[in-house]
């Protein structure tokens, strides 16, 4: 098969301010794969060499096989829910439609929810953001689990960093697990919780060391023993980037048998670092203590000098768009993460505008990841000839596969697929994101049972065959 890549964008694609109502119900590329129950391809008998691939070919070999991954989920705020600060919660709800999501990372107003020690939200803000939305959530069966960026006021040792008190860590705990009981009283059971976003920074709250967020974390899971959540689960450390911090945090955090026995995984975030070396480390701690890696924020940095103070996160710029793009890469092949979470769906940098719903070249990379990598899909091994055209390959639990293909070069590339296994590849769809062409679908000609593909300029292509 053969696939000509169009040169114009869909009609389809909302960034003139439509807002449609969810995925299209033509099959076409906006409609979430969803693969049958209970279907998993067996284990292979022979595992094949992939080989070295022409400098014009890409190797996909489903018998090398690596992580599990769990779909793609994301962080999101609740406050769109309410139509806070500016967002029209009937204008971007869509984006929940349009993208296959399986589990959010929700980003609570967490320091309303216990104002003061034993009150518990006098304010009613938990009542009409969080709990609405993660209602809102598990009706569309996407997962909730809670995220915590700040704490009221009478646990902190100070303010200015806003610290909290190592003796508060025991309330602290006690109030994550009487938030879950909440949560758990309203429908909503929350499996997965954490002890603090970005811990290592001043993201609302610092720790002063590694073994305060350990501490904070013994303390945790103590209260949720206590408040009767013997089956929640936390992550961590949950630091701000795979740097060197993060390693010894994670080599800190896995040294305590209590910490690591609860711990569902190690997670971390994808900021500022583009070394193979930072996230490959992570990937070797989480494999030595026998955890799966989540990224839980997959980002980047967009700006052209770097990271200052100032904000640097742009959705609705192609520059962010492809950052995102690249992040999600390098959290799959090189940490192996088997959860990825974006930043973030709504709320701040969110895929929609606030107003109007109207989507951002960022939604359109996401759906590459989110729409084309389903629940129990395996990562495997492919290989690129060309090495500005970075490649993740994956076997879908139904039997069909996902490539998906990075063009970091500045011009278009010319590609062949090779099946290692002998496969003749039929294609099912495919798309292509680049700038200035959000979401372009394939043209498919048969060629001699070689699938060829043309790559735009730094673009995104998947192809699901």
């Amino acid at each position: 098969m053969a696939l000509s890549l169009a040169s114009a964008c869909s009609d389809s694609s909302p960034l003139d301010g439509e807002n449609p109502g969810g995925g299209r119900d033509d099959g076409g590329v906006n409609k979430p794969y969803d693969p049958p129950d209970g279907v998993v391809p067996a284990e292979p008998e022979t595992i094949v060499e992939t080989g070295t691939p022409a400098g014009d070919e890409i190797l996909f070999n489903e018998t090398v096989r690596f992580q599990k991954l769990d779909g793609i989920g994301a962080n999101a705020y609740a406050f769109p829910f309410a139509n806070d600060l500016g967002w029209n919660w009937d204008a971007v709800k869509w984006v929940f439609d349009e993208l296959d999501l399986h589990y959010i990372r929700l980003a609570s107003w967490f320091e309303f929810w216990e104002p003061q020690k034993g009150v518990y939200d006098s304010s009613r803000i938990i009542e009409n953001h969080d709990v609405g939305f993660a209602k809102f959530l598990d009706e569309k069966g996407i997962d909730v689990e809670l995220g915590v960026w700040n704490v009221a006021d009478w646990m902190l040792a100070s303010t200015s960093p806003r610290r909290v008190a190592p003796s508060r860590y025991p309330d602290l705990g006690h109030s994550i697990a009487t938030y879950l009981t909440n949560m758990e009283e309203n429908g909503i059971p929350m499996s997965i919780t954490e002890v603090q976003n970005e811990p290592g920074i001043q993201a609302s709250l610092i720790y002063n060391s590694p073994e305060d967020v350990r501490d904070a974390a013994r303390a945790l899971i103590e209260q949720l023993d206590a408040e009767g959540h013997e089956d929640v689960m936390i992550h961590g450390p949950n630091w701000h980037a795979p740097n060197q911090a993060a390693a010894n945090a994670a080599e800190v955090w896995f040294a305590d048998d209590e910490v690591a026995a609860r711990t569902a995984a190690l997670s971390f975030h994808t900021w500022w670092e583009d070394s193979f070396e930072s996230f490959d480390r992570l990937r070797r701690i989480a494999e030595e203590n026998g955890k799966p890696v989540w990224a839980t924020e997959v980002g980047y940095c967009a700006l052209p000098n770097g990271c200052g103070n100032g904000h640097y996160l742009r959705p609705e710029t192609w520059e962010t768009a492809w950052d995102f793009a690249m992040s999600y890469y390098r959290a799959i092949a090189w940490s192996r993460a088997e959860r990825v979470y974006h930043w973030t769906v709504v709320g701040f940098d969110g895929l929609v505008d606030p107003g109007t719903g109207a989507a951002t070249p960022s939604l359109h990379v996401v759906k590459h990841f989110a729409n084309f990598i389903s629940p129990g899909s395996r990562l495997v091994d492919t290989a690129s000839g060309d090495a500005d055209v970075l490649s993740l390959g994956f076997l879908h639990p139904n039997g069909e596969r996902t490539l998906i293909l990075l063009n970091t070069a500045g011009q278009a590339k010319d590609l062949a697929l090779t099946d290692v296994v002998g496969g003749e590849p039929k294609v099912i769809e495919a798309i292509t994101t680049s700038r200035g062409n959000f979401e372009v679908e394939t043209e498919m000609l048969s060629s001699g049972g070689e699938l060829q593909v043309t790559l735009p300029p730094q673009s995104v292509t998947s192809i699901r065959f």
